[in-house]
């Protein structure tokens, strides 16, 4: 298994123009232009203003290696903590801790490749 470049990750300085949109890159310390975001669209505003909805997508995409890494943490303390209290009584057998731990489960696989891709579902 291909691991992603390790984090953090950070936004660059957007660049473009207001007459073609503006773009910014996702940057790792040893490994520029990970990925190119749309960071303001032309026709986003019209007063030329960035997007706030791009400029948010872009620092989420950013923000994905420590998210992963929290996740996995926020999943093994859940299991961990399930294991210790016991599955049959308590709060943390209940079904939406079970579920929350599951869903972290396949959301890790995806992250690295070993879980179902999501696709867009063709209209």
């Amino acid at each position: 298994m291909v691991k992603h470049t390790p984090g953090p990750w950070t936004t660059g300085k957007p660049r473009g123009s207001q007459t073609h949109g503006y773009e910014v890159s996702i940057n790792a310390k040893h490994h520029s232009g990970l990925a190119t975001v749309v960071w303001g669209m032309v026709d986003d505003s019209l007063d030329g203003l960035n997007s706030p909805q791009q400029e948010a997508n872009a620092r989420l995409i950013a923000a994905a290696p420590s998210l992963l890494e929290a996740l996995k943490e926020a999943r093994d303390l859940l299991w961990r903590a399930r294991l210790y209290a016991g599955y049959a009584d308590g709060p943390l057998s209940e079904p939406a801790a079970v579920h929350i731990e599951h869903m972290a489960g396949q959301i890790i696989e995806q992250a690295e490749g070993r879980g179902p891709q999501s696709q867009e579902t063709p209209q």
